[in-house]
């Protein structure tokens, strides 16, 4: 219930970032190899991640992300390691504008009105 009302402790924290971080790592896993290097969705968790606990929880979870996929090796170790961890710091950012003014965010660019722009 913490987590939904936006107060995250210590604790639940972690959690969070040990999950979507789990769920980076298994993106790793169930990516499919493309000319040597692997498609996946590995970037799916820290942004996550970030757009539902900030930049702390994304950036977290991208680190997890990315030492794993680090670790598998290939020849796109390094900017995929990276841009796991990136994509968690820019769920966090979009979550920090979000979350300090709605002026970040103006009506005009909501969803509803892109979909139905005479409303």
């Amino acid at each position: 219930m913490e987590i939904l009302n936006k107060r995250f402790t210590l604790k639940n924290r972690a959690i969070l970032i040990l999950i979507f971080g789990a769920v980076s790592v298994f993106g790793t896993y169930s990516g499919i190899e493309v000319f040597g290097a692997i498609a996946n969705v590995r970037d799916l968790g820290p942004m996550i991640g970030g757009l539902i606990g900030g930049p702390l929880i994304g950036v977290g979870a991208g680190l997890i992300g990315g030492v794993h996929r680090y670790f598998v090796g290939g020849f796109t170790c390094v900017p995929c390691s990276l841009a796991t961890v990136f994509t968690g710091l820019f769920g966090g950012v979009i979550y920090l504008l979000k979350r300090v003014s709605s002026s970040a965010f103006p009506e005009q660019w909501s969803l509803q009105r892109l979909w139905n722009p005479f409303t």
